[in-house]
């Protein structure tokens, strides 16, 4: 560790003096050394086992033992200390170039996962708005493209004057995580109440979806003494398919009464 610390930070051993202690490069010199192993192959196949160890039994047949020999080098240098004139002849450290390896690891960790990231949260965001103008636009079509008779012949028992809705989507900003924008055609089939209500509906595909919070415009639900909930499904709409556009609501603290939930931006009756 020593040899190691000398290497690296040129720190001399015998005054404690930091950046004080050098090498010289012409003072190299190189020391040879050899060592010798034995190593277990199979006859057949050549294939190399692992190394033999003293008192093990090997099968002959099957198996050869070789004398394998390895040779390294060190290198070696005289060093001096400017401040209090020490010298002493010291091997090569790898330290330096151990640190220098670590170094660009992780630069390349942190450009790849970094900027990685960075740029597919850049991508996502991109792509989710592009998705959200697309829905309103459709949205928006739609509506333009109804006939103006539509609206005139549903009652006011049943729908409210305008598209405009009790639930607003930026009272729940502070206290929630608000996903995409989504869209869905999907049939109302009953009415449920837990920690939240639910107005099930059905989408093209099987999946269930039991929306928590929705616009006023239609009349979903009557009041109904004989339901357990105090209302029960209206069979205008019961059965009836919808084109919804959805976000889900996730709660960002642990507070109490606080639940998950999916909300209707809009709602259009279909058929």
């Amino acid at each position: 560790m020593l040899k190691t610390k000398i290497k690296f930070n040129n720190y001399c051993p015998k005054c404690n003096y930091n950046h004080s202690f050098y090498a010289d490069i012409n003072t190299k010199t190189t020391r040879y050394s050899t060592s010798s192993s034995y190593v277990i192959y199979e006859r057949g196949s050549g294939k190399r086992i692992g190394y033999y160890q003293s008192g093990t039994s090997v099968d002959g047949a099957k198996y050869d033992i070789r004398t394998e020999t390895s040779t390294s080098k060190t290198n070696f240098y005289d060093w001096f200390c400017s401040n209090c004139s020490y010298t002493v002849n010291l091997e090569e450290s790898q330290s330096s170039m151990f640190y220098i390896i670590l170094v660009l690891f992780s630069f390349g960790g942190v450009i790849y996962y970094g900027y990685n990231s960075v740029g597919k949260e850049l991508y996502n965001n991109y792509k989710q708005k592009q998705q959200d103008k697309e829905i309103e636009l459709l949205l928006e079509s739609n509506s333009n493209s109804e006939p103006n008779n539509v609206k005139t012949t549903q009652t006011l028992a049943d729908t409210s004057q305008t598209t405009s809705s009790d639930f607003n989507e930026s009272d729940y900003a502070a206290r929630y995580t608000i996903g995409p924008l989504q869209k869905t055609e999907a049939k109302f089939v009953g009415y449920e109440e837990g920690d939240l209500v639910h107005y099930i509906f059905i989408d093209e595909d099987g999946n269930s979806h039991g929306f928590s919070a929705l616009p006023s415009k239609y009349k979903l639900v009557v009041e109904s003494p004989e339901s357990d909930y105090g209302v029960t499904p209206n069979k205008k709409y019961l059965n009836k398919t919808f084109s919804i556009t959805w976000k889900s609501f996730t709660p960002k603290f642990n507070e109490e009464m606080e639940y998950p939930f999916e909300g209707v931006i809009s709602i259009e009756l279909l058929d």
